[in-house]
């Protein structure tokens, strides 16, 4: 019986080390904003890759601030290839079409909020039924707190032809949710939910649904129902795993671009110290960042008030920048890519440049060479252009569509765990040859099953919460699969995370089985 219960107590161990819960505790709010690890890891949670490799830098946290660093230079060569390139502009239909969804998605992928505008509009203009266009924008206007916007970009998304949700989905119940307690409309939260249990009932003949109940307890809050106010938190309580309920506002606020709330919560309330990491402090950062102007864009990056750059620690000498610039290439190429606007890496760190005195000596006559045309043999899969061998460039469908499962689990597409398998496949997965191939077969069976268990996770709230419990160890184990760049990489942790998940879902369970039956 002994054996038994260490098995069960290292199966919990294994379950529990798996799901990301990092409890930190700070003595002032000016030690949270001076720790460039947590704005480190806040930003790279929440993809915003240029400012996560901003303070990963600060943090000398090395890997993710190559990893945030390759993502922002990958995404530079896209729109060079894309966007910068005016020849996709006279292809056909279809495949312009397809060019400027590219462009949108992977603008708003790295929060790079003016390219999603820009080619946003294009796309508008060229086909004014494709709800992407709106969609995009308008969870770029929640973030820059343009609610009006949103709400109005909100309602064209699900009125046009091609759309990700539609008028009767959970999804647009909750986006309308959040987008009228973020204008202040709060009686118009309780409407909406009123009126989306009307029509599940009448679809469904289902009960009323628990969408939300922290939003909805903070609207009671809002409107001073109070008994109303306890009744949703405590259900929100059941569903907020170990910690306080109070520790999910800031990420709820957060969601919807409320970022004088957020701050002013975590500055008032002192629980929230003692929450998680993740779950509270994380919005918390970013959002400081974003009253301050401490946010900067992925392309333009803004000088400070001060005329430093924006990747300027002051606690640090400015040569070890200056020595960094002239020994490091890539550090250089950096720089001279994304701080134009100095004349100099000595202007950026506030230093005067140094005066150099110039010789001027006779300049060497050189006889001009003969020119030879040569003729060039290019290898398979490339062809001569003017003289230099290129890749043929190939048209690839994307891959992929949306989490499901995930999304009805977790209540929104926006949620942290949503956004993490995204990013999943579309950076790691969807940039190799194995995880293509594998994202293949993978889809071919998942989309068989999952809109089925989605429909009915929104049916059975007991259900739901059943499928969360048992999801929630693998999706947090694929956060190994975040440093796998290569497709060496990708197929060794690939297999790894396979393995591991087999081993808690089958291999553990069967063990205490195996145990149990020995014992008895």
């Amino acid at each position: 019986m002994k054996s038994v219960i260490v098995i069960a107590i290292v199966a919990v161990a294994m379950i529990g080390v798996m799901v990301p819960s990092v409890f930190a505790e700070y003595s002032s709010l000016e030690e949270i904003q001076n720790d460039f690890n947590l704005k480190c890891n806040a930003y790279d949670q929440y993809g915003h890759p240029y400012m996560a490799f901003l303070n990963c830098d600060k943090a000398n946290n090395q890997s993710k601030k190559d990893l945030n660093y390759n993502k922002i230079e990958n995404y530079k060569i896209f729109l060079k290839e894309k966007a910068d390139n005016e020849k996709f502009q006279n292809e056909s239909f279809q495949a312009t079409h397809q060019n400027l969804q590219e462009i949108i998605g992977y603008a708003y992928q790295v929060k790079d909020f003016q390219t999603v505008f820009k080619y946003s509009d294009i796309l508008k203009k060229i086909h004014p039924d494709n709800g992407l266009a709106y969609s995009s924008e308008m969870r770029s206007f929640i973030f820059l707190e343009r609610h009006d916007e949103a709400i109005d970009s909100l309602e064209k998304t699900v009125n046009s032809l091609i759309t990700p949700f539609d008028k009767h989905s959970q999804v647009h119940a909750t986006l309308q949710m959040e987008l009228s307690y973020a204008v202040g409309d709060y009686q118009n939260v309780l409407d909406i939910k009123e009126s989306y249990d009307d029509l599940r009932f009448e679809m469904f003949g289902t009960a009323k649904s628990t969408i939300n109940p922290l939003l909805i307890s903070m609207t009671h809050e809002k409107l001073e129902n109070y008994p109303s106010i306890k009744y949703w938190a405590d259900i929100a309580q059941s569903r907020s795993g170990y910690w306080d309920v109070e520790c999910n506002k800031p990420i709820v606020l957060f969601s919807m671009g409320l970022h004088k709330e957020v701050v002013s919560l975590v500055e008032s309330e002192s629980i929230i110290l003692t929450c998680p990491s993740d779950v509270s402090l994380f919005p918390y950062v970013i959002s400081k960042d974003v009253l301050t102007g401490q946010y900067y864009s992925p392309i333009i990056p803004k000088p400070e008030k001060s005329g430093l750059a924006s990747f300027v620690d002051q606690s640090k000498d400015p040569q070890h920048y200056i020595d960094r610039y002239n020994n490091e290439p890539t550090y250089k190429e950096w720089f001279d890519e994304n701080y134009s606007q100095y004349s100099s890496i000595y202007q950026a760190v506030g230093l005067d440049e140094p005066i150099v005195e110039q010789i001027n000596e006779p300049e060497p006559v050189f006889a001009p060479e003969p020119i030879m045309e040569q003729e060039v043999n290019c290898g398979p899969g490339t062809e001569s252009v003017n003289g230099i061998c290129q890749v043929i460039q190939t048209e690839e469908k994307s891959s992929g569509g949306g989490c499901l499962i995930a999304t009805a689990t977790y209540g929104s597409e926006m949620s942290q765990q949503v956004q993490q398998l995204r990013e999943l496949r579309d950076n790691q997965l969807l940039n190799t040859e194995s995880g293509t191939a594998f994202m293949t077969t993978f889809n071919d069976i998942y989309y068989s099953f999952s809109p089925i268990i989605a429909d009915y996770e929104r049916e059975n709230p007991y259900f739901k919460e059943a499928v969360k419990l048992a999801i929630t160890p693998m999706i947090s184990s694929l956060s190994l699969m975040e440093n796998a760049e290569t497709e060496s990489e990708v197929l060794g942790i690939g297999i790894s995370v396979i393995m591991l998940n087999l081993g808690m879902y089958l291999g553990v369970p069967a063990i205490v089985v195996i145990g149990i039956r020995r014992n008895f």
